[in-house]
C-alpha cells in the first residue's frame, strides 16, 4: 500500500514539475529562437501564452483520465458471487 502511495506522489510531482517548469521553459526557448525574425515579439509572445494554456489544459485532461482509469482498475470485483448470509 505504501508503494502505491509513494508512486502516486512521485508521479504527481513529476507531472507538476513538467507542466510548470519544463514545458514553459521549452516553449520559451523555441520562442526566443524564432523571435529574431521579427523585431516585434508581440505575435510570438501571444503564441507562447496560448501554448502554455493548451499545455495546462492537456495536463489537466491527462490527470483526470489517469485518475478515472486508476479508480476503475482498483475498484473491487463484485462478480465473485460471494454472498453474506442474512442474520436473523
Amino acid at each position: 500500500m505504501i508503494k502505491h502511495i509513494l508512486s502516486f506522489i512521485l508521479g504527481t510531482f513529476v507531472m507538476i514539475i513538467g507542466s510548470f517548469w519544463v514545458i514553459p521553459y521549452t516553449l520559451e526557448a523555441i520562442d526566443s529562437n524564432v523571435s529574431y525574425i521579427t523585431p516585434d515579439k508581440k505575435y510570438f509572445s501571444k503564441l507562447y501564452e496560448y501554448d502554455i494554456k493548451l499545455w495546462i489544459i492537456a495536463i489537466l485532461i491527462f490527470c483526470i483520465f489517469s485518475t478515472i482509469s486508476v479508480l476503475i482498475l482498483k475498484s473491487p470485483d463484485y462478480k465473485k458471487n460471494k454472498s453474506t448470509p442474512v442474520k436473523k
